[in-house]
């Protein structure tokens, strides 16, 4: 690695590469937990909604 001022940068092609497919495996990775944390979201909100509002046909599941 070059110290190029403000950021560093690589000093060889090989590196350069990897460091462009790490990128890609992060934000991969990344995209897969955001859509992860949504769906946690979404259930544990539905689930909030179930419990603070009871369910007209009977307690809560899990009651």
């Amino acid at each position: 690695m070059a110290d190029e001022g403000a950021v560093l940068a690589p000093t060889c092609e090989e590196m350069a590469q990897d460091l462009r497919s790490e990128r890609e495996r992060l934000s991969s990775s990344i995209e897969h937990l955001q859509d992860v944390h949504a769906m946690l979201s979404s259930i544990t909100h539905a689930g909030e909604a179930l419990v603070a509002g009871g369910d007209r046909n009977g307690p809560p599941v899990g009651i």
